[in-house]
């Protein structure tokens, strides 16, 4: 992205020691990073922490395991087949071989998730693009970012 003129900061809602951590194993070249285990940045951007209910739906603040179990999480090469948001982020971790640790436990708040999303800011602080979580009903839920898309945009916000 910076050949393209964009500058990149991720915010993490974990403490500072375990985002080290994470960021150690896996570096990204030229990605700025910040703990935020308060998620005021997360609130600041329109992203609320989302409450997992029996069966009742208010997105984007509750949504009933009913409609979880019906959502599929695709992600081509990293998952066999398109499968649930539960069973997927159980797989997923197995495989990085993540392992909740009392630093996560601290930020959790059980029964919810963060939900999250990728900004592209103007040099004056403007939103030009998003892909959240919180759009299409829950439709992005635990989705991957299209790269063409976000390289896309990028070289629309740089210029």
């Amino acid at each position: 992205m910076r050949e393209k003129g964009v500058d990149s900061l991720a915010v993490v809602n974990t403490p500072v020691e375990r985002a080290r951590l994470y960021f150690r194993y896996h570096p990204i070249p030229g990605l700025l990073a910040a703990s935020d285990p308060e998620r005021a940045s997360h609130r600041a951007f329109g992203l609320p922490l989302l409450e997992f209910t029996e069966d009742e739906t208010d997105w984007p603040h509750k949504v009933g395991m009913d409609l979880v179990k019906t959502m599929r999480v695709d992600r081509p090469g990293e998952l066999p087949e398109p499968m649930d948001p539960a069973t997927a982020g159980d797989l997923l971790s197995e495989k990085d071989g993540y392992e909740i640790t009392d630093a996560d436990q601290q930020v959790r708040t059980p029964g919810h998730m963060q939900l999250v999303g990728h900004f592209l800011l103007d040099r004056e602080g403007v939103v030009r693009w998003s892909f959240t979580e919180v759009e299409d009903q829950g439709q992005n839920m635990c989705q991957a970012l299209n790269p063409k898309e976000l390289m896309a945009a990028a070289s629309q916000v740089a210029h």
